[in-house]
């Protein structure tokens, strides 16, 4: 029941680019980000650019998805440590392919960061 789960969770990354945004995961963006996103507008000065935001968010949520994944494996038994290891490869894979469409740096590195929100929740309730 559980590699069903695991299956489902990745069918849902075949849905480009284009479904990582149309799902709303931008509350899961730290307020840090909000800050550095709006920053020129706030102090009435020069922006932060986005590409330095998005790569100070993209460290902060992949350290959160590496404290999830250990997590998640802690709680399983050594056969769906396998499994969530290899499900862990693969949804890599796919989340490059499908966010690495968008020509736009920006873009691309928001919906790794999207991408990366979701996951960690899914990774989360990983039982």
């Amino acid at each position: 029941m559980r590699w069903i789960v695991i299956t489902a969770a990745l069918g849902a990354l075949s849905t480009g680019t284009a479904g990582w945004a149309a799902q709303d995961v931008t509350e899961g963006f730290s307020p840090a980000y909000q800050t550095c996103i709006t920053y020129g507008e706030t102090h009435n000065t020069t922006a932060i650019p986005a590409a330095e935001c998005n790569a100070r968010e993209l460290r902060s949520q992949d350290a959160r998805l590496n404290r999830s994944y250990k997590a998640a494996m802690a709680r399983l038994p050594a056969k769906r440590q396998a499994e969530l290891r290899a499900d862990e490869r693969a949804w890599i894979a796919k989340r490059d392919l499908s966010c690495g469409r968008s020509v736009d740096p920006d873009d691309r590195t928001e919906c790794i960061i999207a991408a990366t929100i979701k996951r960690i929740r899914y990774l989360d309730a990983v039982r």
